[in-house]
């Protein structure tokens, strides 16, 4: 049902805008990746944890372009199994109007659908690794106009994470709209999105075999002014079982940070989650800093929880390679 629903959406935009589809487009095809170590230690580590080096991603993709406006993205890391992370087919006859489908990102967090290689932290704020959507098999349609003053996307998912087929006979929809305004010294950004899921055996960190309705709902926001910036995001949810009691797990995070040369930064983060019913509170303290090349970085993170049951302190070094 999910790739079905590509050509409806679309060609009702089609109908709706005035698109210049211009002439086709060369194939190429180029190599993407992103190599990353870490060396990890806690002052009390947990039980069955011990410090150590690892891999924390292995990530190899290949980006093409067809004619017909067509463009393609598999990419795969290699340390998880299964190892497939996108497998995505791309229709896009102009910005405005962009179709995906396949094993993609649901347009829900800022943060998620941002590149790996791209975030300023290590990892994801807790709320968006509990809550987002994550990736799915299901088509979207998006698209940009005024610059990037508008910003939309929309699609309709099997509701469940991973590539297998739909576990269950609903759907997830999604959706989220986005503006960004140009300042004389950086640039404002704003976004909300949405999701709403009927499920029957849905898992994911904080759940297993949830079944009734999930809804999803979201805010975040940026500002960069010269080399400091700020950001922010807030995800609730509300999981109401079809026998059980109804849970409004959300979270949030709010985060600066400051180049104080062209390669050298700081940045820290106050990261809050609050599962309800499905577990404790977790707050963490993350303060950053090290050097950014053009495609290599180097961080030493703290990660400081502010409650108990967010563990003991922990130091990491991440050594990141992308291209």
């Amino acid at each position: 049902m999910p790739l079905l629903m590509a050509p409806v959406l679309s060609g009702m935009l089609l109908a709706a805008l005035p698109i210049d589809f211009g002439p086709a487009r060369d194939a190429t095809l180029r190599v993407t990746g992103l190599l990353a170590t870490q060396a990890d230690y806690w002052i009390d580590p947990p039980g069955g944890v011990q410090p150590g080096f690892s891999v924390s991603d292995a990530r190899l993709g290949l980006l093409g372009t067809l004619p017909d406006d067509l463009e393609f993205f598999v990419q795969a890391n290699l340390i998880l199994q299964p190892a497939l992370l996108d497998l995505r087919l791309t229709w896009q006859p102009d910005p405005r109007l962009v179709v995906d489908t396949g094993f993609i990102k649901v347009p829900f967090s800022v943060e998620f659908i941002l590149n790996a290689a791209d975030l300023e932290f290590t990892d994801r704020s807790q709320a968006v690794i509990a809550l987002a959507p994550n990736r799915q098999v299901g088509a979207q349609v998006r698209g940009v106009a005024q610059g990037k003053r508008l910003q939309y996307a929309v699609g309709v998912f099997n509701g469940n994470r991973g590539i297998a087929g739909n576990e269950d006979d609903g759907v997830m929809i999604a959706g989220r709209v986005a503006s960004e305004i140009p300042l004389s010294k950086g640039r404002f950004e704003i976004g909300v999105n949405g999701a709403v899921s009927e499920d029957k055996a849905f898992t994911n960190t904080l759940v297993s075999s949830f079944a009734g309705r999930r809804i999803l709902a979201g805010a975040d926001t940026r500002l960069e002014v010269g080399p400091w910036f700020a950001t922010a995001e807030l995800i609730w949810s509300r999981f109401d079982a079809d026998a059980g009691p109804t849970v409004d797990p959300y979270g949030y995070q709010a985060s600066t940070g400051w180049a104080f040369t062209p390669v050298w930064a700081a940045k820290a983060r106050y990261d809050h989650l609050d599962p309800g019913a499905f577990g404790p509170i977790s707050d963490l303290l993350i303060l950053g800093a090290g050097p950014t090349w053009a495609v290599f970085s180097i961080w030493l993170d703290a990660v400081i929880p502010l409650a108990d049951a967010a563990g003991s302190q922990r130091f990491l070094l991440t050594t990141q390679a992308y291209w």
